[in-house]
């Protein structure tokens, strides 16, 4: 008789999010759907379905279900965050600020949050506060800095340079990339 096929592996949640963070899309949707259909009032398949959704530029359903997780949930800092970042990807920033503002207050300590909030304070010229918020992500990224910000979201972020860009603009919120190019632009 031939061999059995291997057994399918039990979705987790720490699965699921590895499969997104290797660009396996297809197997985190199944992996997800398998999470949900076992407990569906566990919100973190959502949360991960939301975030895959936005990372595959699917925003219209990656904000649905972001705003069904604080149906459910109003204080989600990882739907607040999404949020804002969907605002940010449109390009709203006054909606984004609101969204990071409310993830910082329902969690504190959310870096990520924090840096985001100082580059539209930057952009939107806002330099004294920009600089408040690039200090208080310093303080909490420490020496050791997770690069999902202590959240279920796998954001991985580039710790080393956003540690970099928040050194600099803690001296001076001003368009620190483009006088970098620039100066390099003359070698």
């Amino acid at each position: 008789p031939a061999p059995a096929p291997p057994a399918k592996p039990v979705a987790t949640i720490d699965w699921a999010r590895d499969l997104i963070v290797n660009g396996r899309t297809a197997e985190a949707f199944e992996a997800i759907a398998a999470l949900r259909a076992r407990d569906a009032s566990d919100l973190r398949p959502l949360l991960l379905e939301a975030y895959l959704r936005l990372q595959i530029h699917e925003y219209t359903q990656a904000a649905v279900l972001s705003q069904a997780i604080l149906e459910k949930d109003p204080w989600s800092v990882e739907a607040c965050l999404l949020l804002g970042l969907l605002a940010k990807q449109r390009d709203d920033n006054n909606d984004a600020v609101t969204w990071f503002k409310r993830a910082i207050y329902a969690k504190p300590d959310c870096w990520p949050a924090h840096f985001y909030l100082g580059e539209l304070l930057r952009v939107a010229g806002e330099a004294d506060q920009a600089r408040r918020e690039y200090r208080v992500t310093l303080l909490q990224m420490g020496t050791d800095a997770d690069p999902d910000g202590g959240l279920l979201l796998p954001l991985r972020l580039p710790v080393g340079d956003i540690r970099f860009l928040c050194n600099l603009r803690v001296g001076s919120a001003d368009d620190v990339p483009d006088r970098l190019f620039s100066v390099r632009g003359k070698r």
